[in-house]
């Protein structure tokens, strides 16, 4: 059995280990992996030459500018490796630089022809608004003038049949006027100066009350009339005289009409003839008016239509060009991604190219190892490597 801890409290408890300490960061470190992880990134960092120029700077970058070799501490060949990566860093900034700018462009473009294109759009809707409008207003105006050729017709039809049965109705008003004549001066004239023998011709007064209810006498005239002609001359007082009097004129009045009628049969007709004439005409007029506003609506319904179709390309032409600038801005953001990208690698260069040699911390038990220091031959033959690639020896001329 494992021996009991000592103790009441720390029974049953078991030791607890010792704290590690947390490791130093190491700035130099830190900003070396950022460089070194962008020269290895042959999407976004480009190294002119060969590929074993990339893998030479690559191999050069902790020689050149990591632990041991800060600012004054490099000698000018470490110095000469640092200018290089520094001048591909340097140059992978203003590619992006670049890219950024002209997607910047690329992006104001395509807002440029999004703007048009709305405003082109904008315009296409107006131009259906207002072919609607004009087809609204067209079609009510139809429906006007298709009333109005009905009433022409009507009228042309009522003018026409009053020239068909002018003479017919010629013939009646002859016949017409010949027995209210009849009327007139058979009873009329008979019963007014009770100018009748034996008993009061009761026909008489009914024929000449028939005539006056026939061109509209009032109801009271009617009734007094009979009793004032069944009273002899020299009987009627002043209100059966009255009676008499005006009934008279009402019959004479009568009488006179159908007379101008009949004398004026021809000039009547004539102008009857004439306005169905006019009539006619009026019809035409009101067909021709109908059918041309039936044009009208037909071209503007036309109009209509084709400003609908062009508002659907005007909207097709506008979500094409959202699609543009959206795209446009998709790339700007990876450009300027990649160049934000290269800015931090190029930070990081700039503190390891500028950075001091610091007085290191007293050290303490934990710390990790140490890199060792370059071995002189290794850096004289990663210089020779990397002198035969940047400094290409030239060709001696030739002596004559």
């Amino acid at each position: 059995m494992a021996p009991k801890a000592k103790g009441g409290r720390g029974r049953g408890r078991a030791a607890s280990p010792p704290m590690k300490k947390a490791k130093k960061s190491d700035p130099v470190k830190e900003k070396q992996d950022i460089v070194m992880k962008y020269l290895k990134d042959t999407d976004h960092c480009e190294v002119e030459g060969p590929v074993t120029c990339r893998d030479m700077l690559i191999q050069a970058l902790p020689h050149a500018l990591g632990s041991g070799a800060a600012s004054d501490e490099r000698c000018p060949f470490q110095a000469n490796l640092g200018g290089f990566i520094g001048e591909v860093i340097a140059a992978s900034v203003a590619k992006w630089q670049g890219q950024v700018a002209a997607a910047q462009k690329d992006v104001e473009a395509a807002e440029a022809e999004k703007a048009q294109a709305d405003h082109a759009l904008a315009e296409a809707q107006a131009q259906v608004e207002k072919q609607k409008s004009t087809v609204k207003s067209t079609t009510e105006t139809l429906k006007e003038n298709k009333e109005a050729e009905k009433e022409a017709i009507k009228a042309c039809t009522a003018a026409d049949k009053e020239v068909a049965n002018f003479d017919d109705e010629q013939a009646e008003k002859v016949h017409e006027k010949e027995e209210a004549q009849s009327v007139f001066d058979e009873c009329f004239q008979a019963l007014k100066t009770c100018e009748y023998t034996g008993k009061f011709p009761k026909s008489k007064v009914d024929k000449v009350t028939s005539l006056l209810e026939s061109i509209n006498t009032d109801a009271s005239m009617l009734g007094a009339l009979p009793l004032a002609l069944k009273k002899k001359v020299d009987e009627r007082g002043k209100f059966d005289e009255m009676v008499v009097s005006q009934s008279e004129s009402l019959l004479t009045g009568h009488l006179g009409a159908l007379t101008d009628r009949i004398n004026n049969g021809e000039s009547m007709k004539a102008a009857k003839v004439a306005e169905a004439e006019a009539a006619k005409k009026a019809v035409e007029s009101a067909t021709a008016k109908k059918e041309a506003t039936a044009d009208s609506l037909k071209f503007a319904q036309e109009v209509c239509k084709g400003a609908e179709i062009a508002e659907k390309d005007a909207k097709k032409t506008v979500d094409a060009k959202a699609s543009a600038v959206s795209k446009a801005k998709a790339k700007h953001a990876v450009e300027e991604s990649g160049l934000e990208k290269a800015q931090k690698v190029l930070e990081a260069f700039t503190f390891l190219k500028d950075r001091p040699s610091l007085i290191p911390d007293e050290e303490e038990e934990g710390d990790g190892e140490k890199e060792p220091p370059v071995s002189p031959s290794r850096l004289a033959s990663l210089g020779s490597a990397v002198s035969g690639l940047f400094f290409a020896a030239k060709p001696e001329p030739k002596e004559e």
